[in-house]
């Protein structure tokens, strides 16, 4: 699996979500422990987590999809934007799913990518579907 052979930005993000939820069947607790620190109460710990993902999230974006063909997308589409619609989806839906005790890493992995498929018709050109 090489990131930087896949030039689909929808084929990306699939690897990215299979690499994952491999980390996680293998490492059970880190989940938790991210969303733990991702949602700190504490004031200073909050401010500085809120700072570091911000420039996570400008960061990521350039680093992920250096090479994607962004021509599939339709006309009046932004990219980031796409990329920010499905990384804050995953993001509500894991916090959710631990939030409620219901953490099925196979069922999540799959609605994800069912809801992306949903988003790529409805963003990529007619003929890249």
């Amino acid at each position: 699996m090489n990131f930087k052979e896949e030039h689909d930005f929808f084929k990306l993000f699939e690897l990215s979500i299979r690499v994952k939820s491999a980390l996680m069947k293998d490492n059970p607790y880190i989940h938790g422990f991210l969303l733990k620190a991702r949602y700190e109460e504490n004031e200073a710990v909050k401010q500085e987590l809120s700072e570091r993902n911000k420039t996570f999230l400008e960061e990521m974006f350039p680093r992920w999809f250096p090479e994607v063909d962004f021509s599939k997308f339709k006309e009046n589409v932004d990219p980031q934007d796409v990329f920010m619609l499905l990384y804050y989806l995953g993001d509500g839906y894991l916090r959710e799913a631990v939030g409620r005790n219901d953490f099925e890493l196979d069922r999540i992995c799959e609605d994800y990518e069912r809801w992306m498929d949903w988003i790529k018709g409805s963003v990529y050109r007619k003929e890249y579907l």
